[in-house]
């Protein structure tokens, strides 16, 4: 059965996610023992960040697509975290 053509419509930690209006990016992160995975929704400028110990997802909202690349260029993601992501918000979790 096929489902293209309809919208998947995700809930994580009671936030509604719908796929018909967000496009996620991967991107490359460097090795890190505390970030798993980064992700970029460059239409609503929000950026997920899922932690490896915590098993839990992070939406930070108000940031430009150059800001979550910068991920792929650093040397530390976690650092890169702390220093670019969370001068600009703060975060909430969202599963």
């Amino acid at each position: 059965m096929s489902l293209a053509g309809f919208g998947v419509v995700l809930v994580l930690g009671g936030h509604v996610l719908d796929n018909r209006r967000m496009t996620l990016v991967n991107l490359n992160l460097p090795t890190s023992s505390n970030i798993s995975a980064a992700r970029y929704d460059p239409d609503s400028q929000s950026l997920y960040i899922t932690f490896r110990y915590q098993s839990a997802t992070y939406k930070y909202e108000g940031i430009d697509e150059d800001s979550a690349r910068g991920f792929e260029r650093a040397l530390s993601a976690t650092d890169y975290l702390k220093q670019a992501i969370l001068s600009i918000s703060s975060g909430e979790r969202v599963s």
